[in-house]
C-alpha cells in the first residue's frame, strides 16, 4: 500500500495524458468489492464510466483553474500544453477568448451530461477556491 501512495506523490503529469477508458477497464477488472472510486481530473475529455458505475459508486472531482475555461485576451502568444507538451501559438484576441471559452462550455455540458447518464456524481472545483465546501456539498447526507 505504501509504494502505492508514493508513487502517487511522485507521479509527473506533465506530457501525459489520461486514458479514462484504460482506467475504467483496469479498476472494473481489478477491484471486486463495491467502492468508492474517486477520479480527480480535468475531464477536458468526456470520460466513459457507465460499465465501472455499474458495479461501484463512481464520484469525478473536476479540478480546473479559471484561465483553462477562460484564458485572458493577450493577442499573440505562445503557450505550452502541460499535457502534450505541445507549442501553442495564436493570437488570443477578445473574440477568439469568447469562442474558446463557449466551446468550453458546451463541452462541460456534455460532460455533465454524461455523466449523469451513467449514474456518476460529480462537483467542478476551482484552483483558487476552498475545496472543502464543494467536497462537503458533495458528500453531505452520506454515511
Amino acid at each position: 500500500m505504501t509504494k502505492s501512495v508514493d508513487e502517487i506523490l511522485q507521479f509527473d503529469p506533465i506530457n501525459k495524458t489520461a486514458d479514462y477508458k484504460r482506467l475504467a477497464e483496469a479498476l472494473y477488472k481489478r477491484v471486486r468489492k463495491r467502492s468508492l472510486i474517486l477520479v480527480v481530473a480535468d475531464f477536458f475529455e468526456v470520460p466513459d464510466f457507465k460499465l465501472l458505475a455499474k458495479k461501484h459508486e463512481v464520484v469525478a472531482i473536476i479540478v480546473r483553474d479559471r484561465l483553462e475555461e477562460k484564458p485572458p485576451v493577450m493577442g499573440f502568444a505562445s503557450l505550452r500544453d502541460p499535457e502534450t507538451g505541445v507549442q501553442l501559438e495564436g493570437d488570443y484576441s477578445q473574440k477568439s477568448v469568447d469562442a474558446y471559452a463557449k466551446k468550453v462550455h458546451a463541452h462541460d455540458r456534455v460532460l455533465y451530461s454524461t455523466l449523469r447518464k451513467e449514474g456518476v456524481r460529480f462537483t467542478k472545483i476551482y484552483t483558487d477556491e476552498n475545496s472543502a465546501i464543494a467536497l462537503r456539498r458533495l458528500f453531505e447526507g452520506r454515511i
